[in-house]
């Protein structure tokens, strides 16, 4: 099926549903609106929740390395005092860190109940680290929906285009580029990050993460 799509007018219908959802700054949005602008039937919502694991949906779950979602938790617990692009203004504190990092436990719980699932097979997983400078990463997962879909390098681009936030004089980068490292560690003070890593230390290696040889102690 080879397609150009330009309008809602142009998507593809589908008999199923398809749920968006995933840890907060985990890069949904981007998610979210390229496959709106593929298919219809793609709602977004802010819950992991269980209740849509369903035979009558597809679910796409998006996630992120935990200490990067904790730091993004504390930066936007912040409210407008901090301006998103002066960030380097932002300084975590601990009690910002115990304030959040819960949240950040109880949403990977949620994710978790997924992975045993009885309708597992109409789930995908996204890792932001792995799709946010390699849009194709995005595009191959639609053909877990329908292997029929066959969009040209130009209908890749003309997309990534319409959403990509950053330098659109390089959106080629944006197709084909390698995997990041979060740079959590460069953004949270290193007293904190033996504390960080126990805490979440299961979401972190459960997820494919790397501890990355801190000391992992008992804080309770």
């Amino acid at each position: 099926m080879e397609i150009y799509i330009d309008s809602p007018h142009n998507r593809i219908m589908m008999n199923k549903s398809i749920i968006l959802m995933g840890i907060p700054s985990s890069g949904n949005t981007l998610v979210y609106n390229i496959y709106n602008h593929i298919f219809d039937k793609v709602i977004s919502v802010k819950k992991i929740d269980k209740k849509y694991l369903t035979k009558n949906n597809y679910n796409v779950i998006t996630y992120r390395d935990p200490r990067s979602v904790l730091y993004s938790l504390c930066y936007y617990s912040c409210g407008d005092s901090i301006d998103f692009y002066n960030n380097n203004k932002f300084k975590i504190t601990e009690e910002m860190i115990k304030e959040n990092i819960g949240d950040v436990v109880n949403y990977f719980n949620q994710m978790n109940k997924f992975i045993n699932a009885k309708f597992i097979s109409d789930t995908i997983f996204l890792k932001y680290e792995s799709f946010v400078n390699c849009y194709d990463t995005i595009f191959n997962s639609l053909l877990d929906i329908n292997e029929d879909i066959n969009l040209s390098y130009e209908e890749k681009i003309h997309i990534t285009g319409k959403f990509c936030k950053n330098n659109k004089n390089q959106l080629d980068n944006y197709l084909d580029g390698k995997e990041i490292v979060d740079e959590w560690e460069h953004k949270i003070p290193r007293r904190f990050h033996d504390y960080i890593n126990t805490v979440l230390y299961i979401p972190i290696t459960e997820w494919g993460y790397n501890v990355k040889g801190q000391n992992i102690t008992n804080f309770y």
